[in-house]
């Protein structure tokens, strides 16, 4: 409220009609609904998800196999097959660039295994940008 009592201020008698204005202009305007969002969020929500979990079973087995070839474990075992045969797929192509394992029985620092595991943190890394919604203003 204006004080009319401080001298050479005159009271404002349309402030009505300035708040009307003012209230007019400040008020924002929705660019999207709130349904669209949700929708928009909820397909590429579900799309993230298996690109996700692929992602980390795949990387889980790599570590797997990183780990397992870095102690001597015998190949025959079961378990240790399991991971060689699983993630042979992915390692292969970096196979050519660092080599395959040594005829030892000793365990080796698996370089194409490492270099997998980085590749598919990468590529869901960049597969996760390319799906998420994004904001336009």
């Amino acid at each position: 409220m204006v004080r009319s009592d401080i001298p050479g201020r005159r009271p404002n008698r349309d402030r009505r009609q300035y708040d009307e204005f003012r209230e007019s202009v400040a008020a924002p305007v929705p660019n999207r609904t709130y349904r669209s969002a949700v929708e928009t969020h909820d397909r590429a929500g579900v799309a993230e998800t298996i690109i996700r979990y692929a992602a980390l079973v795949l990387g889980f087995l790599l570590l797997m196999r990183f780990v397992v070839s870095l102690f001597t474990a015998n190949v025959a075992n079961p378990l240790v097959n399991f991971f060689r045969t699983v993630t042979n797929w992915i390692v292969a192509p970096f196979q050519n660039f660092f080599g395959g394992a040594p005829a030892g029985t000793g365990g080796f620092f698996d370089w194409a295994a490492l270099a997998a595991l980085i590749a598919v943190g990468i590529i869901g890394v960049l597969l996760l940008s390319l799906i998420r919604p994004r904001d336009t203003y």
